[in-house]
């Protein structure tokens, strides 16, 4: 079957869509290719890993709000009180989402998978650009990594928006989209809004001044410091010159990590 062909709904059966069959790619591969047994595991992993992903989003979210937004409100807030406003949050956050689904399904046409993706594309950039350079670049300041973060979201979210307001076209269809969506895929758009995120960090901390030794010393990869002996802290110039072991392995791991998702996503975009 050509991909013209399983692109068409008709190919798809009562679960079809407009967009065609990518959204039950996945579930079709695991009912009928897997036998029973490892098909009602990676069903109970799935489920696990959906309630485990929401449950962090929605706690996580709650304690923001709680915490650094309700207390300054009200700086005399009880526990119990802002354990009543962390659980009005969580079920005004589950109203959200449901209510989001509508405008998820009209995203991207309503394929799932690209609609993630192309969200992430749009806002984790600027966080992966500012991570990176405050990690691997001593001279990396407060200043350089805000305005970095602002010009990536902003460049983001106005790309997020468009893609909003000009949702793609179904399957076999012409894309009349702006260029800046039909010709720019989500994938390259977010190594330019890396390298826009991290020019803007660069320039920030370059024309402001630099960071203190004591603000950055076991923060970097080149002040990752050190064993520190019994009684003392860091910053309070006791720190020895040995070089912890176990960070540096860890450090060298991430290094590869990092290599080989560089190497995955640039090859598969």
């Amino acid at each position: 079957m050509t991909w013209a062909a399983w692109c068409h709904p008709s190919a798809c059966g009562p679960a079809g869509l407009k967009v065609g069959c990518s959204n039950i790619a996945y579930p079709k591969l695991v009912m009928e290719l897997m036998p029973i047994g490892l098909r009602g595991l990676m069903i109970a992993v799935m489920l696990a890993a959906l309630m485990s992903s929401l449950t962090s989003i929605f706690n996580s979210s709650s304690t923001l709000f709680t915490m650094d937004i309700w207390r300054r409100l009200r700086p005399r807030s009880g526990e119990q009180e802002l354990l009543l406003v962390g659980r009005l949050v969580i079920v005004a956050l589950i109203g959200v989402s449901v209510a989001w689904i509508p405008v998820l399904q009209g995203s991207n046409s309503g394929q799932l998978f690209i609609y993630m993706q192309s969200v992430t594309s749009s806002l984790a950039p600027p966080v992966t650009a500012v991570f990176v350079l405050s990690i691997f670049w001593q001279r990396a300041n407060e200043q350089g990594a805000f305005w970095g973060l602002i010009a990536g979201l902003v460049v983001g979210a106005t790309r997020l928006v468009l893609e909003f307001l000009n949702p793609a076209p179904p399957c076999g269809e012409p894309d009349t989209r702006p260029a800046i969506l039909g010709s720019i895929h989500y994938l390259h758009f977010a190594v330019a809004l890396f390298v826009l995120s991290g020019a803007v960090v660069v320039a920030g901390s370059l024309l402001t001044p630099p960071p203190q030794g004591v603000q950055i010393e076991n923060l970097t990869w080149w002040t990752l410091a050190q064993d520190l002996p019994l009684g003392t802290k860091a910053g309070d110039g006791q720190t020895p010159q040995k070089h912890a072991f176990w960070a540096r392995v860890c450090g060298f791991n991430a290094i590869l990590l990092m290599c080989v998702n560089i190497f995955l996503y640039a090859y598969f975009a």
